[in-house]
């Protein structure tokens, strides 16, 4: 409160001036077919309001968009390691004002010990260095616009970064102290694990949470893909600074890193500032491998009661192939997208808009590296549990029997592509991509590969990833009213 209060009208003109450059603005409209506009008009109206709320009362008499030659498509990725094993790949954007950086750690979650270790340290990595407080790091991110965050996922804990290209390099530094000179204060982790397990809690509010932790819990009893919920609750107070900085010494080593940069920045400074992360470190032989997933021996049900609860949420599972396995994968995610993606899917339409069952439904396959899973779910009124049950069976039956329509494959088709063109929208989403896709094994080319990979799916491949997939044991749980 005290930087708001702080706040005042030239500042907040000058910082206007900075981050709005009137000569790269695009306006896109969408108008009515009979509607003409007209943009020079429309141009410099825009820009008069922009000018008045920087405060400058001069502009150009004219206002130029300059046509960009190469789209982000068309820059190439470049993949870089460093003698110290940090993979680096980037891809600068010269026409932007930004750079969005992702680090992957690879295990995350899938390499954890102790049920929560990954969670906890992710929550605790920004909670202080050897020269930084926590308040410090707050206030000298904000005061420069710039982002910084940390989560843990399945298969890698993730830092995230944002700043525009001027403060990159200030970003590094920072992240070089957080990285390298974290303070784990004890008295921080027990914080965070009070944080973590109100959180826990808190899920337990959405009944459809519940259901997809009891799934999770059995369809990876053993294997830490699983370790969420009830499991991390029993072992969070068992996590001491000690199992932290275990996990932290043996997976924070830049041969076990993953650096994606996208945006307006210097491939050679950024490396080279990269390298100053670690600068007298040679690359060590890395082990991060979860352990692989057991396959599921027998269907199993799991029911769970709720007091004050009106409708049933079902989610029914099945283990199914990682990334790496490109042709079932590839077709698994048009089967998803088929299936249970958008209110063009077989169980919108004939779940929610036929019969009438369904609040909500849908359905879900993860990328992992190892074993992921494909979920189908439906929140749906207690009196429905019987035609639910029903209609889910035959949805199965009907993709395991039945080639899919030359139609319908190519719609699910363009929408996944699409989807996937639109989620590139971003610096942000692009370092994702690319960071992700090298983390899992699949290599960074695979986000240009994926939208092939999508187009030369054929029917007979969906049949064959259905037969192969949902003839296997599954897992079905539910939260029902009290």
């Amino acid at each position: 409160m005290h930087n708001v209060e702080n706040v005042t009208l030239p500042k907040v003109q000058a910082t206007l001036k900075r981050y709005l450059d009137l000569n790269k603005v695009v306006m896109v409209e969408l108008l009515p077919g009979k509607l003409h506009a007209d943009i020079n008009s429309e141009t410099k109206a825009n820009s008069s309001l922009v000018e008045a709320a920087c405060g400058d009362k001069s502009r150009p008499e004219e206002i130029k968009f300059p046509l960009q030659k190469k789209s982000a498509e068309d820059i190439p990725v470049e993949k870089t390691v460093l003698t110290n094993g940090m993979t680096i790949l980037t891809k600068p954007l010269k026409t932007s004002r930004t750079v969005a950086l992702k680090i992957f750690i690879k295990g995350g979650q899938g390499v954890e010990t102790i049920p929560g270790e990954s969670a906890l340290l992710s929550s605790v990595l920004m909670q202080g260095t050897q020269s930084r407080t926590a308040t410090e790091i707050s206030q000298e991110l904000e005061s420069r616009g710039m982002n910084l965050s940390v989560s843990s996922g399945d298969d890698a804990i993730e830092i995230t970064g944002t700043a525009i290209s001027g403060d990159l390099s200030d970003l590094l530094l920072m992240l070089s102290d957080i990285m390298t000179h974290p303070k784990f204060d004890p008295s921080e982790i027990e914080k965070k694990k009070e944080i973590l397990h109100q959180s826990i809690q808190a899920s337990r509010d959405t009944p459809s949470s519940v259901a997809f932790e009891n799934l999770d819990l059995l369809m990876y009893p053993t294997h830490p893909y699983g370790d969420i919920g009830k499991r991390v609750e029993a072992n969070l107070d068992k996590i001491t600074r000690d199992n932290i900085l275990d996990y932290y010494h043996r997976y924070f080593q830049p041969a076990n890193m993953v650096v994606s940069v996208v945006g307006n920045f210097d491939p050679i400074t950024l490396k080279h500032n990269l390298a100053a992360f670690y600068p007298d470190q040679t690359a060590l032989p890395m082990t991060t491998e979860a352990a692989p997933v057991p396959p599921l021996v027998r269907d199993e049900t799991v029911e769970q009661s709720k007091p004050r609860l009106s409708a049933i949420w079902m989610a029914e599972g099945w283990l199914a192939p990682p990334i790496h396995v490109t042709k079932t994968y590839a077709a698994l995610k048009v089967m998803d997208a088929m299936l249970g993606s958008g209110m063009s899917s077989r169980l919108f339409v004939d779940l929610r808009e036929k019969q009438g069952l369904a609040y909500v439904v849908g359905s879900l396959y993860p990328s992992r590296k190892q074993d992921s899973r494909f979920v189908i779910y439906i929140g749906t009124d207690p009196a429905n549990i019987s035609k639910v049950t029903t209609g889910f069976a035959d949805e199965i039956k009907r993709l395991k029997n039945e080639p899919v329509s030359s139609k319908e494959l190519e719609a699910a088709k363009s929408k996944l592509i699409g989807s996937f063109a639109l989620q590139h929208n971003t610096n942000l989403n692009q370092a994702y991509y690319l960071g992700l896709y090298e983390t899992l094994g699949a290599g960074y080319a695979f986000d240009k590969q994926y939208p092939e990979l999508i187009k030369q799916v054929t029917a007979a491949d969906i049949q064959q990833a259905a037969q192969t997939v949902l003839n296997q044991p599954h897992i079905i749980s539910i939260i029902k009213p009290e």
